[in-house]
């Protein structure tokens, strides 16, 4: 009887850990392509400046502070908003980016820009910046969860 014991316990505890998450080159290679399509339509649909609640679907229910350093996404709504009444254009000229797959529901974006505004006023002012932008997958739906970036600004 003794000797049925140490095995049944081996093998309670093997049962009993967690399932590792390695994800395949293939599903790797799935999800990069999944975040560089979702990122690219976010910065269409921002640089479009048409359809706030298209834009604001694209940010995580997750927190209740905004991804991009508002106090609330109510604020973000109401500082975007603010921003797209006061240009007459916009145009981005995306740089390089790169993707990092960190999981099956997690990745990271690092990217550059080149962003060209003519505000109201007629006054341009260019910005080039670097970004890293954070995606989590929300019931089936890419996310941004946070993002940081990094810009210079030249005004004419």
């Amino acid at each position: 009887m003794r000797r049925m014991i140490l095995p049944l316990m081996l093998f309670a505890f093997a049962a009993c850990q967690p399932a590792t998450m390695e994800l395949t080159e293939a599903q790797k290679a799935e999800i990069e392509e999944a975040v560089r399509q979702v990122d690219s339509d976010f910065h269409a649909t921002w640089q479009a400046r048409e359809d706030i609640d298209a834009y604001m679907s694209y940010m995580s229910d997750w927190s209740s502070t905004s991804p991009f350093g508002d106090e609330s996404l109510d604020a973000q709504r109401t500082r975007v908003l603010a921003w797209w009444g006061a240009q007459s254009s916009v145009t981005i000229d995306r740089g390089e980016r790169r993707v990092l797959v960190m999981g099956p529901d997690v990745a990271a974006v690092e990217g550059t820009n080149v962003r060209v505004a003519t505000d109201t006023t007629g006054a341009i002012r260019e910005r080039t910046g670097t970004y890293t932008r954070v995606w989590i997958r929300e019931n089936g739906e890419w996310r941004v969860f946070a993002q940081k970036g990094y810009a210079r600004t030249r005004e004419e």
